[in-house]
């Protein structure tokens, strides 16, 4: 393999790693919640649902120190935003603001997991 190989590859990689981390960043963004800087990633993929069209599927596992902070956030936003919302062993978050990029939040309280999922339409 020659230098240029290498290179093409280094920079392929770096790409991934970097998308693979907006991509998570787009939690944050779209619901006002702010993520631990502790977590498992069980899912981070883009899958295209069309011509022009995509979605985003990200699964987060927390440890159980991160997911009470990440509960605590969610009783504090249900609060004050209304697309946040509970029931008795999950929370849900709905946005549906930008008609061509809605998102949504499943929390998980059983196994302390954060399933999102953004499309752009």
């Amino acid at each position: 393999m020659n230098k240029n190989n290498l290179i093409y590859i280094f920079i392929i990689c770096f790409t991934l790693i970097s998308c693979g981390k907006n991509r998570i960043k787009l939690i944050s963004e779209n619901s006002n919640l702010i993520l631990p800087k502790d977590f498992k990633i069980l899912q981070n993929e883009t899958q295209s649902t069309g011509i022009a069209d995509f979605e985003i599927n990200i699964m987060l596992q927390f440890d159980e120190n991160n997911f009470q902070k990440i509960i605590h956030q969610v009783d504090s936003l249900i609060l004050v935003d209304p697309n946040w919302k509970s029931s008795n062993n999950e929370y849900y978050y709905e946005n549906f603001t930008n008609q061509s990029e809605p998102s949504n939040i499943k929390i998980y309280k059983h196994n302390k997991t954060l399933k999102f999922v953004f499309n752009h339409i």
